[in-house]
């Protein structure tokens, strides 16, 4: 179930940072092979410093803390925005830490882009000469800009959420 999985899935000793095991997903998303992956640490993956990937590691071991956002580094040199949930499995008398990463990447940038579409809208409509608004699929008002209050004298609060018909009966 872990070494076939195509979940990036690791398998850390918490006290050297060694990685001891990597499923097929993991080996996969790093672009190691497996005997690779196995001689390598976490300290050469992560691309914080040592010292705060010592104080991670022992936040997971301890159970203070499972869920983590790091950079990951590939072996094309290629850096990743990955959420790890990692918590400590015992194996044999011995404990390791268990690590789920998840590729955020993508979802990262994609956030980014929608902040800075939505911030260029909100900077645009307190400019704009006309007023506009926004609605939702559901015929909802979602947004009015600044110059709406002026021109009609109602406030935005007063008309988002509302729907579209039966407003001012003049076309809204």
């Amino acid at each position: 179930m872990f070494t076939k999985n195509s979940a990036v899935l690791l398998l850390i000793d918490p006290d050297e940072g060694r990685i001891v095991d990597a499923s097929k997903g993991a080996c996969d998303f790093y672009g190691y092979s497996l005997p690779e992956i196995t001689l390598m640490t976490i300290f050469e993956i992560d691309t914080m410093s040592r010292a705060d990937i010592v104080d991670e590691i022992q936040q997971a071991m301890g159970m203070h803390k499972s869920h983590f956002e790091f950079k990951h580094r590939l072996c094309s040199g290629e850096v990743r925005d990955v959420e790890v949930i990692s918590n400590p499995l015992s194996i044999d008398d011995r404990t390791y830490l268990y690590s789920v990463i998840q590729d955020v990447t993508e979802y990262k940038q994609c956030k980014i882009a929608l902040e800075t579409s939505e911030k260029r809208f909100i900077d645009f409509s307190e400019w704009a000469s006309d007023w506009f608004w926004e609605m939702g699929p559901d015929l909802r008002f979602t947004y009015f800009s600044d110059r709406f209050s002026d021109v009609t004298g109602i406030r935005p609060e007063e008309i988002i959420g509302t729907k579209r018909t039966g407003i001012m009966g003049s076309g809204l």
